[in-house]
């Protein structure tokens, strides 16, 4: 029953796995932090390229959590 918005910066290896998840941003809630960095920690990106060749990047993700009437 909690909503929220919580920005995760997530950093991503040359092979597009998460290797690390941290919290930009807290939606002020401990549990909705929580299963965001989770969900995320499961995501495979397509990796940044530098000159063709795919390197390590980091990204910000927003993650919503509202309920659906």
């Amino acid at each position: 029953g909690e909503t929220g918005r919580v920005v995760l910066r997530v950093q991503v290896a040359a092979t597009g796995r998460v290797t690390a998840v941290s919290i930009d941003r807290s939606s002020g809630s401990r549990s909705l932090d929580a299963a965001a960095s989770a969900a995320i920690r499961r995501w495979r990106f397509n990796p940044a390229t530098g000159n063709g060749t795919p390197i390590a990047s980091e990204v910000r993700i927003p993650v919503r959590f509202r309920i659906e009437p």
